[in-house]
């Protein structure tokens, strides 16, 4: 029998593994990246590299998670271990939300002035994979709960096939 932290330890290390070879791919070709030639890769650029590995953003919820961790590297900000934060509910006040959407607009024109530069890239690639995990991995889980309708932690085959 495999024990489950087993089978953590092993998707660890593939996702090191993947980050690794990412990041060796996307500076060994930082020059097919940089179409004008900079020294740095400006946000289209970077959208470029960041799709060409398979890590561009697909919900709404991927691209404010992406795009918060590109406002955290302009900042020069670590971030968060997940995005539980990220998540609490705002209260339905004018004032809540007005500072939310001046905030997005706000995040949006600090991610629009970011450059990348080659050295800085590997880790631009590790922190976007770890954010775009994070949320998938709360998405899964939504979804799973969503299904254990007798909350046993466990869908049976019926219910796994009419998800697929």
């Amino acid at each position: 029998a495999i024990s489950r932290a087993r089978v953590h330890a092993e998707g660890e290390r593939i996702a090191r593994d993947l980050n690794a070879r990412d990041s060796k791919e996307a500076v060994e070709s930082f020059s097919r990246y940089d179409e004008d030639g900079s020294g740095t890769l400006e946000l289209n650029e970077i959208r470029a590299v960041l799709e060409d590995l398979g890590l561009f953003p697909e919900t709404p919820a991927e691209k404010a998670a992406v795009r918060r961790t590109i406002v955290n590297i302009a900042r020069g900000s670590p971030d968060g271990h997940s995005d539980i934060d990220d998540d609490v509910d705002l209260q339905d006040t004018e004032i809540r939300f007005a500072n939310s959407v001046a905030g997005l607009r706000a995040h949006v024109a600090i991610a629009r002035t970011i450059t990348v530069s080659e050295d800085a890239l590997p880790d631009l690639i590790a922190r976007v994979r770890a954010r775009i995990n994070s949320r998938r991995r709360k998405a899964y889980a939504d979804q799973f709960r969503k299904h254990d309708i007798d909350g046993r932690g466990e869908l049976d085959l019926s219910t796994l096939l009419s998800i697929l």
